[in-house]
């Protein structure tokens, strides 16, 4: 009898820490990723720092309004090399930088809608860097890839796919390394 009576107060005081909002909400894994910049880096520094990048920018946002979002269903990122690199550089690059996120970024964050994340020039000094290189995708579509096959001619031929966007600007998109890869 004092078995069940002590296996009784145990279960009761475990639903009870679960419910108080105390104990138990620390274990919950987060439903959405943090909504800002040094929260993000923080997190993905360490990720693309071997591939000799880091975080510029990154956010939460709306993507209705593109407004910075604690709520919102869309996380931005944007990288830069540690250093100059050539336009062959970014190209081959790309789908090192990509295989960091995804299907990643989906798997851990179940209420994130979709994902993008861009190149960015080595040091520029504007507020809004041209993006070099872009991959913008919705859950959905993302369930559709085998991410652990994709080189970069697979991420170019992504492109097709609806609610995928993969995209260079013509320095890259011009590069021995992408044309090659694109076929052309």
């Amino acid at each position: 009898m004092s078995r069940r009576l002590g296996t009784a107060v145990i279960l009761l005081a475990l639903a009870a820490s679960a419910c108080s909002g105390q104990a138990g909400t620390s274990t919950q894994p987060a439903l959405l990723p943090p909504h800002e910049r040094d929260d993000l880096a923080a997190l993905f520094d360490p990720l693309v720092e071997p591939l000799g990048y880091r975080v510029t920018r990154a956010s939460l946002i709306d993507r209705n309004t593109y407004q910075v979002d604690a709520e919102g269903g869309h996380l931005a990122l944007y990288v830069a090399p540690l250093a100059d690199i050539s336009a062959d550089q970014f190209a081959a690059a790309f789908p090192s930088l990509v295989a960091v996120f995804l299907p990643f970024v989906f798997d851990r964050w179940p209420e994130l809608h979709s994902f993008d994340v861009c190149q960015e020039p080595f040091n520029s000094t504007e507020g809004t860097p041209p993006s070099l290189t872009v991959i913008d995708l919705t859950r959905q579509a993302a369930t559709t890839v085998e991410w652990d096959k994709l080189d970069l001619a697979g991420l170019i031929d992504l492109n097709q796919q609806q609610g995928i966007t993969v995209w260079a600007r013509p320095t890259v998109r011009d590069s021995a390394t992408w044309s090659a890869a694109a076929g052309l």
